[in-house]
């Protein structure tokens, strides 16, 4: 087991708790061995209870962990905000393009731009399972950690999802900075909460040639779980967004920033009365997006049901060709993440 920042938290509060639970067994009138038993047992049974759950929590996050190799470069990049703060993130490419920049300069200049934007539990490190392939891939790939996360845990707090969805703009505008990124073709690749940047920053920006959106949800506020009795519904999520202090009835205005579906009826009402709602514009509509989204869920997703990801395709108006469905495989795609990367490699080359 590593001992990691929550363990030695956890530490502190089991000493505190164990001082508390022989204190009022002793006052009760136990002898002073049964009370300091009791106190040590009851710390020890609580510490156990968190270091296996923890144990397995990052068993299956870490699994990719070490991914590394020798043929990618990996530039630590940081990306200034506005409250005098940054994000922090890298840039990673393929070495062989960087060793030989004489003869293949124009093939390295012409490589796209992928943006990789992770969940509300992952950072750009643990993605590297996806970010290094596609390097390898023929793209360039700029990953980073949202705000309260990993090194960018001092930018505010990974709770406030509607500046973690406003903070890609402010990526994009870094990248636009930049005179040899701006000229890239630019792809957005999200996940989860991610996803919902992607696709919010991406209809939002003419110049995002394309966005894949892996586990997005609809309608935010459909999502959250309403009820904290035990064992009713998904308490259990209730109970870890309560703790973690994210937003479980957000505001009609945030729930429409924060809701895919909504984005996407309004990109659509938007760019069909700019062509006084013909069947022509219906049918460049269709075109529009197919060029532009691609969707990718499982069905048995427990935090983002599949429901929601026949919303989208429903609102959207995508072809099967644009989707990507696994029967299994949960929220973080566990043992289909080479047929999730083959997919996404596969729609940023058409």
């Amino acid at each position: 087991m590593i001992i990691r920042k929550k363990h030695k938290i956890l530490f502190i509060l089991l000493f505190i708790l164990t001082i508390f639970i022989f204190y009022i067994n002793f006052s009760w009138g136990n002898p002073v061995w049964n009370s300091f038993s009791l106190a040590i047992m009851s710390s020890i049974l609580i510490f156990l209870t968190f270091a296996f759950f923890w144990e397995l929590n990052d068993f299956w996050q870490f699994r990719w962990h070490r991914m590394e190799t020798s043929q990618v470069n990996i530039k630590k990049m940081k990306i200034p905000l506005a409250e005098n703060s940054s994000l922090y993130g890298e840039y990673i490419t393929e070495k062989s393009y960087n060793e030989h920049q004489n003869s293949n300069q124009i093939e390295k200049e012409n490589r796209p731009l992928v943006i990789f934007i992770h969940g509300f539990s992952d950072n750009s490190v643990l993605d590297r399972y996806i970010t290094i392939p596609l390097s390898l891939n023929g793209f360039e790939v700029l990953s980073y950690d949202n705000r309260g996360t990993k090194r960018s845990s001092n930018a505010g707090s990974k709770s406030d999802f509607m500046k973690i969805v406003k903070d890609l703009g402010v990526v994009l505008d870094f990248v636009q900075s930049d005179k040899k990124m701006r000229e890239k073709d630019l792809y957005l690749v999200g996940l989860s909460l991610g996803a919902i940047s992607a696709i919010f920053q991406g209809l939002k920006h003419p110049f995002i040639k394309k966005i894949i959106a892996v586990s997005a949800m609809a309608q935010y506020n459909t999502i959250l779980p309403k009820s904290p009795v035990p064992f009713k519904g998904k308490w259990w999520l209730w109970l870890r967004y309560r703790l973690l202090g994210v937003p479980t009835n957000p505001k009609d205005r945030i729930n429409q920033i924060l809701s895919p579906f909504y984005q996407v009826k309004e990109k659509r009402k938007e760019f069909l009365s700019k062509r006084q709602n013909t069947e022509k514009a219906k049918k460049e509509w269709k075109e529009y997006i197919n060029q532009k989204l691609f969707l990718i869920h499982s069905k048995n997703d427990k935090v983002v049901p599949y429901q929601h990801f026949k919303r989208n395709v429903k609102i959207t108006q995508i072809n099967n060709n644009n989707t990507f469905v696994v029967d299994a495989g949960g929220h973080n795609f566990v043992k289909c993440e080479p047929s999730l990367i083959a997919k996404i490699i596969n729609f940023l080359n058409r």
